[in-house]
């Protein structure tokens, strides 16, 4: 890991990974996190009572996931709980942040 800034640089768990190996990474990282993601994102929504991009770029550099593919993960994370469907993550939130002109360092997600 490096410093630069005030931004830690360290490389995503799928960096490199193309193809089957990719998809089989994917697949296993999505099981092995799932539940700890889950709980994270329901933490951060019961103690601010939101869920925002600068949360986001937290759980990224938790796990070490690019933004682009927790955002994938976390709309069927969070949909799993079925008695908190008013706080779930919506589909294509990061692709909307993205039209606003947020880029991943904006929300503290570097990547080597």
């Amino acid at each position: 890991m490096q410093i630069v800034g005030l931004y830690k640089v360290m490389q995503h768990r799928l960096y490199g990974l193309r193809g089957q190996a990719y998809v089989a990474e994917y697949k296993r990282l999505y099981k092995e996190l799932k539940e700890a993601i889950k709980k994270d994102f329901f933490e951060i929504v019961e103690k601010t009572g939101n869920f925002n991009p600068k949360n986001l770029g937290e759980l990224c550099n938790k796990y070490q996931i690019p933004v682009k593919v927790m955002d994938e993960w976390l709309p069927d994370i969070t949909m799993e709980e079925k008695n908190r469907q008013d706080k779930f993550y919506p589909t294509g939130t990061w692709e909307r942040c993205t039209e606003k002109g947020i880029k991943a360092r904006d929300i503290g997600v570097v990547w080597k």
